[in-house]
């Protein structure tokens, strides 16, 4: 990967158009600003092209233009379904590049100054006490907004329609160089996430867990990342790695990502790391479980090893081994016992369930009716096999 700095990133050329290309088809999940639905919405209508037009979408996901639907005007406008029209005579043209909406904080400043002939500070303050909703304040202007408009050509009636709209478009509103430098960091964004999708996906699901549906973060993250052809490695037994983590071109899971795992098991799975196969494996669980040792391999843990593939590696399919281990962990201390001791007897990797658990009904360990139960079991295996 090449080095490139951050406020040098080209927006023209093939890479620039791959950024461009991405944020007009929606694909914009883990860009700053543009994720949510909304955003994403506005990003396939507008289709921008620019950080002037990005800034627009930016500005037009804010509830000043999203509650007085001026958002949606805005779009319609941008794509020539509606005509351009103002609200007042003294505001004609006055706001070329925002199709004569209410963008910016700015645009408010001209808007006053055009109906009031106040001079820029004054117009300023007024934006600042009605978007703070300053109530005192707010009603010592009024009445001086309204005379001053009356003064400029406005009818009274006039006037306070324009006071009701001003306080209604004011509310959480960017300034246009707020606005920008958001629009600047999200086409960083959307430039790395591209043209070098394997590392804007790991990183981003590194810093899932700092967000309150961590679960959910990471599984969109994952389905969106298959849209870019990226592809993932479960986690390895042989190679623990606590976080995602990028090898070759794919992205590993880390074993602190796994649903029922967390760092708190990682010592727990460390000491598995050597073991090389499945009849190794359910020896050492049996081993841990028979004598009872502090922070053995738990349920929990085995379970999720299993369904998340990270003893794929060794023989049998996932539902082979769920079901020949939790088969075993029916059994009494001392039957697992006589297993453990059949597990351990010849060199052969593999093991046959069926026919210890048959060696196991012949012998004098089972109680009562434990041999009933364990024909249940075996009746399980061949209801599975």
């Amino acid at each position: 990967m090449k080095k490139f700095a951050f406020e040098n990133l080209p927006l023209n050329g093939v890479e620039a158009e791959k950024a461009w290309a991405i944020a007009n088809k929606g694909f914009t999940l883990g860009c700053f600003q543009i994720e949510s639905s909304t955003a994403r919405k506005l990003c396939k209508l507008i289709k921008p092209k620019s950080i002037d037009q990005l800034s627009w979408v930016n500005s037009l996901n804010r509830p000043a233009t999203l509650d007085n639907n001026l958002t949606w005007d805005f779009v319609k406008r941008h794509n020539g379904e509606q005509s351009i029209t103002d609200l007042h005579p003294r505001l004609k043209g006055l706001l070329p590049n925002t199709y004569s909406i209410w963008l910016y904080q700015e645009d408010l400043i001209k808007v006053v100054q055009a109906l009031t002939n106040w001079d820029i500070y004054t117009c300023d303050n007024f934006r600042r006490i009605v978007g703070k909703k300053k109530i005192e304040e707010m009603g010592e202007l009024k009445p001086k907004f309204i005379e001053s408009c009356i003064k400029t050509g406005l009818q009274e009636k006039e006037s306070e329609e324009m006071f009701g709209l001003i306080r209604a478009a004011e509310r959480y509103n960017f300034c246009a160089a707020h606005s920008y430098q958001y629009s600047c960091k999200t086409y960083q964004d959307l430039y790395i996430k591209a043209n070098y999708p394997l590392i804007f996906f790991t990183a981003n699901l590194r810093f899932a867990h700092k967000d309150s549906d961590k679960w959910d973060t990471v599984r969109d993250l994952i389905y969106d990342a298959r849209k870019f052809n990226i592809k993932f490695e479960p986690p390895s037994l042989h190679n623990i790695n606590e976080d995602f983590s990028i090898v070759g071109d794919k992205i590993r899971i880390g074993f602190s990502n796994l649903k029922g795992l967390g760092k708190a098991h990682l010592g727990v799975v460390r000491k598995l790391k050597t073991i090389t196969s499945w009849k190794k494996f359910l020896t050492r669980c049996l081993d841990e479980s028979i004598n009872k040792l502090e922070n053995n391999v738990s349920k929990t843990v085995v379970e999720t090893l299993i369904k998340s593939g990270c003893l794929d590696f060794m023989a049998g399919s996932r539902d082979e081994k769920l079901f020949e281990y939790n088969t075993l962990r029916q059994l009494t201390p001392r039957e697992l016992r006589f297993v453990d001791k059949k597990f351990c007897d010849g060199d052969s990797e593999e093991f046959d369930l069926k026919q210890i658990l048959n060696d196991l009904i012949i012998s004098d360990i089972p109680i009562r009716n434990r041999k009933t139960n364990i024909e249940r079991l075996l009746d399980g295996i061949d209801t599975y096999k």
